[in-house]
């Protein structure tokens, strides 16, 4: 990842200075937001708030089990006289308030969101407490981020984050000099850089030919290829067959492509449930109903909708006395009524039918 930037990653000390230099002129509430899983980031925060005296509180459930996980194992000593519940933020001093919480990358249900939209009732954003963001934003992750300092900014923060001052993240990806020094240092016989996109790939495998090695000692793997080992030397294998797995909730590899088109219909153009009361033969015993959602506004559509019920009475009616085969009148039913709101609003919403039989 870090192939393309010039010289040595920023060391992780820098940062616990910034954190100093940064709490110190705060009048507020400090807050630190950075990856729950930056036990060493947040440490350095934890070090700083001991030094200013400020009482620690973690925010968000990542936060929260990934600190204390790291106090079991002694990582990260705090006074008990400086450890506090979230219920107290607001009684005591905001000069001696320190709070790091989750949601640096914008996450729209984080601890840190939650806080900016007003939606926490034991924490609230005043003027003289400032934010700072210990992280760079994730690829694809830029929007939600910053949406988030505006939210905050209007809160009235003093926002702080790596777009206005340096020193405030030191980046997990060696940068050239680190990663030549790797290569010296390890004189490895193949290389396979792995992370990043093509082009990260390409610029390690310049570092690398630029330090004498050869290109046929880097291995540049597209998704599915293979390397075999064997005690002399590696070589490329057979390419594998992938395929995208979706984890939904609980579940893992269980959603589909019908599941997914599905939900996509439903954000984009609704739903639409045409209940059907018949008897054995297909005779319809009561009015068919229509029921819709996100689809358009019933109340203006009186005739729409009594239009979609003729038809439904319509397609039931010649059944010649057969016996009704419910799983075929269903798919008949959902295409047509399908097709009917097509023609007449230009959409296609999820049509389910139910069809009961007395």
């Amino acid at each position: 990842m870090g192939s393309e930037r010039e010289g040595l990653t920023l060391s992780e000390s820098v940062v616990g200075q910034t954190f100093e230099d940064e709490m110190r002129k705060t009048k507020g509430k400090f807050f630190m937001t950075t990856f729950s899983s930056n036990i060493s980031r947040i440490r350095q925060c934890v070090e700083a708030a001991i030094k200013f005296n400020r009482k620690i509180f973690f925010l968000g459930r990542s936060m929260k089990q990934n600190t204390d996980a790291a106090g079991d194992i002694g990582y990260l000593p705090i006074p008990y006289a400086l450890t506090g519940k979230e219920d107290e933020v607001m009684q005591i001093p905001p000069n001696k308030v320190c709070l790091i919480v989750a949601g640096s990358q914008g996450q729209y249900d984080s601890a840190l969101s939650k806080i900016a939209r007003n939606q926490n009732p034991n924490i609230r954003i005043k003027s003289g407490d400032k934010v700072i963001f210990s992280s760079d934003p994730i690829p694809g992750n830029e929007d939600a981020v910053y949406a988030l300092i505006e939210d905050l900014s209007l809160q009235g923060a003093d926002v702080i984050y790596s777009d206005i001052q340096d020193q405030l993240h030191a980046s997990g990806h060696g940068s050239q000099e680190d990663l030549k020094f790797l290569m010296r240092f390890t004189n490895p016989k193949y290389f396979i850089p792995i992370g990043g996109t093509i082009r990260h790939q390409r610029q390690y495998r310049k570092l690398a030919v630029d330090l004498g090695y050869q290109k046929e000692q880097l291995f540049m793997l597209d998704e599915g290829d293979t390397v075999w080992f064997t005690k002399n030397e590696a070589r490329k294998g057979d390419t594998l067959i992938t395929r995208n797995i979706y984890v939904d909730a609980y579940g893992v590899g269980d959603v589909g492509n019908i599941v997914l088109r599905d939900r996509q219909t439903l954000s984009s153009e609704g739903m639409v449930v045409a209940m059907v009361v018949v008897d054995k033969m297909g005779k319809l015993i009561i009015r068919p109903k229509i029921l819709t959602r996100g689809f358009v506004f019933e109340k203006g559509e009186d005739k729409l909708f009594d239009d979609a019920v003729k038809l439904i009475e319509k397609i039931l009616k010649p059944r010649n006395e057969r016996l009704l085969e419910l799983g075929s009148l269903k798919k008949e039913l959902g295409r047509e009524v399908e097709s009917f709101f097509f023609k007449a609003r230009g959409r296609r919403p999820l049509v389910m039918v139910e069809v009961i039989q007395i």
